[in-house]
């Protein structure tokens, strides 16, 4: 192709020798394809020009042709070569052997020369302008600038092998065998491969050095064999690696451990932050902070540290557990337990029959399984999940062909955070319509609630059975009503709620079991009473009656008889009876309890009487004692 710099050159031509011509110009013309690739030929007219245009440093360098002479320079299109420098390899004598590694190399690049002596010389050493610069006829360097080099030879009749190995798990070099001159040294180096060191250096089988990455065989007098061996290396390095807010001691991570030697972590949680687990190849392999393992080889371990879910929901829980197809004595109670900001426990579990006691330490995720004993019952299993959003517990407790559900409530209240529910309440278990199976007396006592929600009951139930308990309240106002009775062979229980219904502060089912007693006074066929209890806040004010009316009645209904006296209740809260048979009729006012006698208007025997009243109904209740059965007791406002 044609370039428009090159469009054309004028040359001027002088004649050369004797004397000169006419001077003359002629027009020649140069196309760039003619000398495109250098060292072309063009003619015009009675020229012809032969040369090379466009190097770089052609720089007026003449170029001549027949009868005339053209001087120019010109530029290059072509990035210029890289610099080299000439390596210059001779023997020494010639006839001593073989040189290689002659010729221009590129600045910069890695040569390397070689050496082969011939039979009957051996190899002494490489110089330059006299200077030893290598002792082994391979002879490598970093070229900046020419050199001549000398591989030097000496006339040798004794020329000797030495051959060198290594096993599969390292390498050796040279590696392969080498010929040396008589009293001559050759050097070895050695790399083992993987997790292995270098055990012995071997000469002709025989242990010469322990361990080195060098062997140099010294004054070689004949053929010899160098080895190496290698040992798997004894000790690894052990990773530790930390996720979440925790330390781990002591520190060994990057430390070179024994293989198969024991060794023991501590995991350390921050502030806030628990430990979780210890991984190892992608498994669990600890789920407590200390750690105790068998070194081995490219160990990775994984100290796992999570926030702590359990501070938020730490504290006292109390609930019952029974089964959801009926309430049995066997098989329901009352279960309490403190858990700690870490995760663990220590609970009661109360059967009418006995009391176990179980500990342990929740999972991350609020789990917990395990088995107890529990004299004269045998093996309970407790399954248990902490409710980590809710503060509860529920699961389920099981024991020899029984299994019952639980539920338990965190106490939130305290001190500084006061239940609101806070004083003095009256609560009443209502009998049975029918005297004749079960009590028609109706149970009663009085409740107390501190600031910090805890709830204490003392009592007496329908058919005279004293009953005391004692609780904490749910953040719902949830009271776990459980009274162990008859000797651990009955019992009362139920879920009660505090709340400010109309008409009444307490309310909620209570199963009340007795058990055949043969030869009881009342009931000894035993029953099941499913009651609803009913409660009421309960004050007094010196001069004001506890209940709201002045004419009433003390009635006495079932356990074998029924009458009723008139009563003027007064504001001192005296009572005064208005029939003919005698009534005596005592209230306390500290706590809304009242206790008394009235006679049987158709025996003339005195019957005792108690009972409680509930302010928020305007009434009283209790019951009394008959033959074989009781009764209710009622003190209520004339109709």
């Amino acid at each position: 192709m044609n370039h428009p710099f090159f469009k054309a050159v004028v040359l001027g031509a002088l004649l050369l020798g004797g004397s000169p011509p006419p001077a003359h110009a002629q027009s020649f013309s140069v196309d760039w394809f003619a000398v495109a690739g250098g060292g072309g030929s063009s003619a015009g007219g009675i020229f012809s020009l032969d040369g090379t245009f466009g190097q770089a440093d052609a720089n007026e360098q003449p170029l001549t042709g027949d009868i005339f002479s053209l001087t120019g320079g010109f530029w290059s299109l072509f990035a210029p070569p890289a610099p080299t420098a000439l390596v210059t390899v001779l023997a020494g004598p010639s006839r001593g052997g073989t040189v290689h590694g002659s010729g221009p190399f590129a600045i910069g690049s890695i040569v390397t020369v070689t050496a082969t002596a011939n039979s009957g010389y051996a190899f002494t050493n490489w110089t330059e302008q006299g200077t030893v610069v290598s002792q082994s006829p391979t002879y490598s360097f970093f070229l900046v600038t020419n050199r001549t080099l000398i591989a030097n030879f000496r006339t040798n009749l004794y020329v000797y092998t030495v051959t060198p190995s290594a096993g599969s798990v390292g390498f050796i070099s040279p590696g392969v065998p080498q010929t040396v001159a008589k009293g001559g040294s050759v050097s070895f180096t050695a790399s083992p491969a993987g997790d292995y060191l270098i055990h012995q250096w071997l000469v002709n089988g025989k242990v010469v050095q322990t361990g080195g990455t060098a062997y140099t065989l010294r004054n070689i007098v004949s053929n010899a064999s160098v080895a190496v061996t290698f040992a798997a290396n004894p000790y690894s390095a052990l990773t530790v690696l930390i996720i979440g807010n925790g330390t781990v001691t002591p520190s060994l991570y990057g430390q070179q451990l024994l293989v198969g030697k024991t060794y023991t972590l501590t995991a350390h949680p921050a502030a806030g932050s628990l430990f979780s687990n210890w991984l190892a190849d992608g498994g669990v392999v600890g789920g407590t902070p200390k750690l105790t393992f068998a070194m081995r080889r490219n160990l990775a371990l994984q100290a796992n540290f999570v926030a702590n879910p359990f501070a938020p929901v730490a504290g006292t829980y109390q609930g019952l557990f029974y089964s959801s197809n009926g309430v049995a004595v066997r098989s329901s109670g009352f279960f309490s337990a403190n858990l700690t900001t870490t995760g663990a426990f220590s609970a009661r579990i109360q059967l009418a029959p006995g009391v176990s006691y179980l500990s342990g330490q929740f999972s991350l995720t609020g789990l917990f399984s395990n088995s107890i004993p529990l004299q004269a019952l045998g093996p309970i299993t407790a399954q248990l999940q902490l409710g980590l959003l809710d503060s509860t517990m529920t699961g389920q407790i099981s024991g020899t062909n029984w299994t019952a559900d639980l539920l338990a409530n965190r106490a939130p209240y305290s001190t500084t955070n006061p239940a609101p529910q806070a004083g003095r309440y009256t609560l009443l278990i209502p009998g049975n319509a029918d005297s004749s199976l079960q009590p028609g007396g109706d149970g009663f006592g009085a409740v107390t609630v501190d600031a910090s929600g805890n709830v204490s009951f003392s009592g007496t139930l329908g058919d005279g059975t004293p009953a005391t308990a004692a609780a904490v309240l749910g953040g719902q106002g949830q009271w776990p009503f459980f009274v162990p009775l008859y000797s651990g062979k009955g019992s009362i229980l139920g879920w009660l709620t505090f709340s400010n219904a109309p008409d009444s502060d307490i309310s909620g089912l209570l199963n009340w079991i007795k058990p055949a007693q043969p030869g009881a006074r009342l009931y000894p066929a035993g029953f099941t009473n499913v009651t609803g209890a009913i409660g009421s806040a309960y004050q007094f004010t010196s001069g004001v009656p506890v209940l709201d009316f002045s004419a009433g009645q003390l009635s006495l209904t079932n356990g074998n008889l029924s009458f009723t006296n008139q009563i003027i209740l007064g504001a001192n809260n005296i009572v005064t009876n208005l029939s003919t048979n005698n009534l005596t009729l005592r209230l306390a006012t500290s706590s809304g309890l009242f206790t008394g006698s009235v006679v049987n208007p158709a025996t003339g025997s005195p019957i005792s009487i108690s009972g409680i009243v509930l302010q928020k109904d305007n009434f009283g209740a209790g019951f009394f004692l008959g033959t074989n059965q009781s009764g209710q007791v009622l003190l209520a406002p004339s109709p």
